[in-house]
């Protein structure tokens, strides 16, 4: 009615922040994107190398990238361990060397 349009019955509460969220973690290449995998939790060294066994590895299958290409991630501590570099070491992957705090240049976080 005319005068209650900011009645509290008629409003709906919202929450900027702390609302929730959901984590996703995904890839891309010149060929196409990747497969997508929900994180649950905080991500750590061991969480992170099953993702890359689980949804990179098969990722890379999917679009025949076999050789000839580099792996792009950020400066996240369970990136940079030392169970996920040798991770690395043992796939004979390239990763990317990128510098810290720069989320802007990475292509996914526009996706």
């Amino acid at each position: 009615m005319k005068g209650e349009e900011f009645s509290e019955r008629f409003l709906q509460k919202t929450c900027k922040f702390g609302g929730g969220g959901i984590m996703v973690w995904g890839c891309l290449s010149w060929s196409g994107v990747g497969l997508l995998w929900k994180v649950s939790g905080n991500l750590k060294t061991n969480s992170y190398i099953d993702i890359l066994e689980n949804v990179l590895i098969p990722s890379v299958d999917l679009h025949s990238l076999h050789s000839g290409w580099t792996f792009q991630q950020d400066n996240a501590p369970y990136h940079r361990s030392k169970g996920t570099k040798q991770w690395f070491g043992e796939q004979k992957l390239e990763v990317m060397n990128w510098p810290a705090q720069s989320p802007d240049l990475n292509p996914i976080e526009n996706l």
